[in-house]
């Protein structure tokens, strides 16, 4: 799947917020942290204001992205490669790994987290976010596109839709059970859009990408009309715009 990094970047603040909020609840003093899922490195660089001693290596799989990660101005503390995350094993015990937003594109990603968790260090901890909007309007609309009449036939072959995150008890009992220490929450951030397109743009830079994917330019217009519709019949606009809310999942599991 071809990512966007400008695309992706249009609601830089809003999917930033969730990273700082994981990040404000990771303690300890980690000198070896991985980002998995780094995107364009924007985030993966804040990493060193708050642990500015160690070393940050940001991961992804997408080459468009670790290309737009490898332009920003950073130093020696800072590095990016590519990678995929299901089956990457750092060389040496790792303090700290971050993942912002990206389990939820793997299936069975709990075997992935258990396998991460392998790789941490004595004192290590794993912090990662999930987003869990798959019963928001926005999503679902997308479902019932997908499975209309007009669209199934050229969508059938659908794979790297995103996968619905597990509950937030699953992930911690399964942490749980891995003998680590587990801070665990949810949070509903309610965003504010100038309008229902706004969504459409939104939704653009990710979970929308695959289905775009297998659809010509003209099948993509008239696609993303039909969501925009829709869109616009469910979400009350306002003066102000419109209401975005966004639920998110957190857990943070540590070895002490």
């Amino acid at each position: 799947m071809r990512w966007n990094p400008q695309q992706y970047a249009k609601f830089h603040n809003e999917r930033s917020q969730p990273f700082f909020d994981l990040l404000t609840r990771v303690g300890g003093d980690p000198k070896t942290i991985y980002d998995l899922g780094c995107g364009d490195g924007r985030l993966t660089k804040e990493l060193l204001t708050y642990w500015p001693d160690a070393h940050v290596t940001g991961i992804d799989l997408s080459a468009e992205m670790i290309e737009q990660a490898n332009s920003i101005d950073h130093d020696s503390r800072l590095s990016f490669r590519r990678a995929d995350i299901t089956d990457f094993a750092p060389a040496e015990p790792v303090d700290l790994i971050v993942s912002n937003a990206v389990f939820q594109w793997i299936p069975d990603h709990l075997s992935i987290i258990e396998r991460l968790t392998s790789h941490l260090s004595d004192a290590g901890t794993i912090a990662f976010q999930v987003p869990d909007n798959s019963t928001a309007a926005s999503h679902r609309l997308i479902d019932s596109l997908i499975e209309s009449p007009q669209w199934h036939a050229q969508l059938r072959k659908l794979e790297s839709h995103p996968s619905v995150p597990l509950s937030l008890e699953s992930y911690a009992e399964h942490l749980l059970h891995l003998g680590l220490h587990v801070i665990a929450w949810e949070t509903t951030y309610l965003h504010i859009l100038n309008s229902p397109n706004a969504i459409v743009e939104w939704m653009k830079g990710t979970t929308l990408l695959p289905i775009l994917n297998l659809l010509n330019e003209a099948a993509q217009a008239r696609f993303l009309s039909e969501y925009m519709d829709l869109l616009s019949a469910t979400y009350l606009q306002y003066d102000f715009g419109v209401f975005f809310p966004f639920r998110r999942l957190f857990c943070i599991a540590s070895r002490i």
